[in-house]
Formats: structure tokens, C-alpha cells, sequence
């Protein structure tokens, strides 16, 4: 339970995003949020069976994770104009959410650690402790 390094499950997700992204960056151009990116690169700091261990000890007194857990992955979209080029990001953005998951999903004989992937929404100014949904994949 002391092995360091993303675990088997990460690398094999890691390994479909990157080809996902590949594929998908030569069919648009480089155009999308490169918010997915960085959400999965916390998730390699977070989803080892060592950080699951030290998050059940430091931070977590009466529940524990239990490894290997899924995660729900989350964009925030903050006072956000879908109206500027930004817009259509956000949908490419989606659409490859929507074929990552297809993928990874028909991929049982590989477990991964992504759950849901969803964008949301917030006024900073008007902030009433809610987030709107703007896409789930």
C-alpha cells in the first residue's frame, strides 16, 4: 500500500485520454479548454493507493476513501460569456468529455478512477452558494 507513481488504473486512463486528445486535437485544430488536462493531472496526485492512505490519515478522521475510488472531475466556469470565442470551446470541450467517457467506459476490462466529468457554472458578483450545470459527461 506504500507504492508511489500513478496507479496501474491511472496510467491505463492516461494512456486513452492522450490518444483521445491526439485524435482529437488533429480533427480540430488545437481547439478546445485545456481544463480536462489539468483535472487529470491532479487526479494522477490524488488517485494512488499511497495519497488515498495519507488523505484516510490526515484528513479524513470518520469516513475513509476506499482504494481504488472514483472521482468526479469538475470545470467552474466563473462569470463566464458564452457569447465571446470562448463559446464553442466550452461545446468542443464537452464533446470530447462525452468521448473520453464513451471510451474509457467501454474499456471494462480496464478500471479507471473518472467518474463524471461536469462543467458548471457561477455568477462571482450575484453568488448564492449554487452552481448551475452546464454539461455532464
Amino acid at each position: 500500500m506504500h507504492a508511489t507513481g500513478p496507479s496501474p488504473r491511472f496510467r491505463a486512463t492516461s494512456r486513452i485520454f492522450c490518444t483521445s486528445i491526439r485524435q482529437w486535437d488533429s480533427e480540430r485544430a488545437g481547439r478546445r479548454d485545456k481544463s480536462i488536462d489539468q483535472l487529470l493531472t491532479y487526479l494522477s496526485e490524488i488517485a494512488s493507493a499511497a495519497q488515498t492512505e495519507r488523505a484516510n490519515k490526515f484528513l479524513f478522521k470518520d469516513a475513509k476513501i476506499v482504494y481504488p475510488a472514483t472521482y468526479d472531475l469538475h470545470i467552474v466556469l466563473a462569470d463566464f460569456n458564452d457569447r465571446g470565442k470562448k463559446g464553442p470551446i466550452t461545446t468542443s470541450t464537452h464533446i470530447l468529455a462525452k468521448k473520453f467517457k464513451e471510451i474509457l467506459d467501454g474499456r471494462a476490462e480496464q478500471p479507471h478512477h473518472v467518474g463524471r466529468v461536469m462543467c458548471l457554472h457561477m455568477d462571482v458578483d450575484m453568488f448564492d452558494g449554487t452552481l448551475a450545470l452546464e454539461w455532464c459527461a
